[in-house]
């Protein structure tokens, strides 16, 4: 008999170390389970910050896009400006030349030519002072 309660015992705790086995290995694929969800939970409440982030991201991107562009249009508009004034400022220099040009040729001509053109103009004068007075209608 001693050898039958051997085997008795020797079954016993074979069955005794399977049920704590398979105990332990539900417990640790209920374990896992609660981990996995853990980490689905965690990965979604990261992607969703993560996409939020990226909208504000994308929020200040476009106000800084808009600010370059309207900074780029300003420029353009400060050069067509700019440009005009030059335009300008040629023009009244090409006056200013045409001023000084014809200044200097009239200071520059000689004493004869200016003697022969005052001549003419005391011709014309004499000329019209010659001519009979018209009467007067009453």
């Amino acid at each position: 008999m001693p050898q039958q309660s051997v085997a008795d015992t020797a079954l016993v705790v074979i069955a005794v170390a399977v049920s704590v086995q398979a105990m332990l290995i539900t417990g640790l694929c209920v374990a896992a389970f609660i981990a996995w969800r853990r980490v689905q939970t965690a990965l979604s409440f990261a992607t969703a910050d993560l996409h939020a982030r990226m909208d504000d991201l994308a929020e200040h991107v476009r106000s800084a896009s808009g600010r370059v562009d309207a900074v780029a249009s300003s420029i353009e508009r400060l050069a067509e400006d700019a440009e005009a004034v030059a335009i300008g400022a040629r023009r009244m220099a090409s006056a200013v030349s045409g001023a000084v040009s014809t200044a200097v040729h009239t200071a520059a001509t000689p004493p004869a030519l200016l003697a022969a053109a005052g001549r003419l103009l005391l011709s014309r004068w004499a000329r019209r002072r010659s001519r009979p007075v018209l009467p007067v209608h009453q």
